[in-house]
């Protein structure tokens, strides 16, 4: 039962920090899309965010989960 009331303390600050984790890994995505097509030619401008694109997604998405659970947290 402990990790129920954990999860019920912590929910809302779970969620808020779930959904913006989501919108920075889209962003982080997108981001790299639009430097590989700026910066790159040809198969490049594809191979750039198939490269770098998921990992900056996935880190960025955790980063921005702990920063923002942190903050919520300890409203």
């Amino acid at each position: 039962m402990r990790i129920l009331d954990w999860i019920q303390d912590e929910g809302a600050a779970l969620a808020i920090s779930l959904v913006a984790a989501v919108f920075a890994a889209i962003g982080a995505f997108v981001l790299t899309i639009f430097i590989g097509a700026r910066f790159f030619r040809d198969e490049w401008s594809y191979g750039v965010p198939l490269a770098f694109g998921v990992p900056a997604a996935v880190v960025g998405g955790v980063v921005v989960f702990i920063i923002v659970f942190r903050k919520v947290r300890a409203l």
